[in-house]
């Protein structure tokens, strides 16, 4: 199986960026990829809760994203499943948090469990969107 992992540091105490990963309302400002919107979040933040994401192209297309939460340690780590609805592959994230000087924080995301290359690719793409547009908004 193959991974991607990605580390991005933000100008955002780290506690504001790990509110960002859960929180309904800031999910739907970033957790898409570029030529996308957030539609919906459905959420069930806690260990064995599930959460559902719809993000819609501009040309109307929708897709669904489903998980579970397998981990959660504020302001430290984040873990959860991930499958597109419709799709057999189960894949695994898994983000550490860490703070940087006063104000800044670190972002490690691993992304586990690809079935080929070309999957991979196209999610760490979008997952390299989706950071640099949190990057983006107010935390």
């Amino acid at each position: 199986m193959l991974q991607t992992e990605l580390t991005v540091s933000f100008n955002a105490p780290v506690d504001r960026l790990y509110h960002a990963w859960w929180d309904p309302e800031l999910l739907q400002q970033w957790f898409c990829p570029a030529g996308m919107a957030v539609g919906q979040v459905m959420s069930s933040f806690q260990v064995g809760g599930k959460f559902r994401i719809k993000v819609q192209q501009d040309n109307g297309s929708a897709y669904f994203i489903m998980g579970e939460y397998s981990e959660i340690v504020e302001n430290q780590r984040l873990a959860f499943s991930w499958q597109w609805v419709d799709e057999p592959n189960v894949t695994q994230v898994t983000l550490d948090f860490s703070q940087q000087g006063e104000n800044g924080s670190q972002l490690t995301l691993c992304h586990t469990g690809f079935e080929d290359q070309e999957d991979r690719d196209l999610h760490q793409q979008a997952w390299i969107e989706c950071l640099e547009k949190l990057s983006t908004i107010t935390l």
